[in-house]
This record gives structure tokens, C-alpha cells and sequence, in this order.
């Protein structure tokens, strides 16, 4: 005979698996590939005045 603890060990154990067993599903279906397209533009503009281009002219090493 079980006890009470094998038999709520039991009880639960079965608890877990119908509740397992019972989960939703959702499934996605594509006809076709996925296809992501992402452009991509990194343009970087410095504009540096005349003043501090003949500075870094005179000076490369400050960076």
C-alpha cells in the first residue's frame, strides 16, 4: 500500500506530466525563406575649420 507522502509524491508527479502534456502549441509556417533586407548607412561627416586642420597638421601625434 502507499503512504500518504508516496501517494502525493505520485499525485503530483502525475499533475505535472498531464499539465505537460496539455500545453498550446503555437506553430509558425513560411511558404518561402525568410528574407530580412537592413540598409545600413554610416556616413560620418567631420568638418574641421581651417584653424584646427593647421593644428592637427602641425601636431599628428595628438590623437
Amino acid at each position: 500500500m502507499l503512504d500518504k507522502r508516496q501517494f502525493t509524491i505520485l499525485a503530483l508527479s502525475g499533475a505535472v506530466a498531464g499539465v505537460a502534456a496539455c500545453s498550446p502549441t503555437v506553430k509558425v509556417a513560411f511558404d518561402k525563406p525568410l528574407e530580412i533586407n537592413a540598409n545600413l548607412n554610416a556616413n560620418i561627416h567631420i568638418k574641421l575649420d581651417a584653424e584646427l586642420q593647421k593644428l592637427l597638421q602641425q601636431n599628428p601625434n595628438l590623437f
